[in-house]
């Protein structure tokens, strides 16, 4: 199936929807609206470019929608959209864009997590009509990252069935949280992420939304009839 800019620019209005703060998210939400109401008028170069990130994220947001299986990426694909959506007059770099966004990538929100993680402020290009307030907007979102790593985390747990399986087969985890609860007055986010190479190991492991099922099957606890 061929996603049209239209059909994608939906997707993102229905993600904006739901935050109702924020004068960059209001801007953008009306900008996506009146691109999408008028389908006939020619879509710049820039717009294009401004709009990758609904492109890319659109597309796994659909599929995961159509999987009907809410894994652990896709709050992390909704928080990755709703804050990148905030941010005008840059976008997501060549780079990053022509590696991780491509139809081949089932779960790119994960893979644009992690060079975010690693490139920061690097991981966007300026686009022509930059604004004084787009520097301020990639630094919030840069400055941001831990808290998405804190979604990521959160629901990642959520889909193990308890702590014992989690310490088995996914130690990094607990690891990440304790470097980034007694680093983190000495070194900066980014530094301990990216230091030790835990998130990425761990992110190898979970690429499988169904890991933790097959990992550790959920026992049925439910009484036996007695015959």
């Amino acid at each position: 199936m061929k996603y049209t800019l239209k059909f994608l620019i939906g997707l993102a209005i229905l993600s904006l929807n739901v935050f109702s703060s924020g004068n960059n998210m209001k801007k953008n939400r009306q900008n996506l609206l009146k691109y999408q109401s008028a389908p006939t008028k020619p879509i710049s170069a820039t717009e294009k470019m401004q709009y990758r990130v609904t492109r890319c994220l659109g597309r796994e947001e659909l599929r995961i929608h159509k999987s009907k299986s809410e894994n652990y990426f896709f709050p992390l694909n909704q928080t990755l959209l709703i804050r990148l959506l905030s941010i005008e007059g840059a976008t997501i770099s060549d780079s990053i864009f022509y590696s991780i966004c491509n139809k081949k990538n089932k779960n790119p929100s994960i893979d644009l997590f992690l060079a975010f993680l690693k490139n920061g402020r690097n991981s966007f290009k300026d686009l022509p009509n930059k604004n004084r307030s787009t520097e301020m907007s990639i630094q919030a979102f840069v400055l941001g990252l831990p808290e998405v790593m804190d979604v990521f985390m959160l629901n990642t747990k959520k889909h193990a069935p308890d702590m014992k399986c989690i310490r088995q087969f996914t130690p990094e985890l607990i690891q990440i949280e304790d470097d980034l609860l007694h680093l983190l007055g000495n070194s900066t986010f980014l530094t301990i992420i990216n230091k030790n190479g835990r998130f990425r190991k761990l992110v190898s492991k979970i690429r499988d939304p169904y890991f933790y099922q097959k990992k550790c099957p959920r026992r049925d606890k439910s009484p036996k009839s007695k015959s």
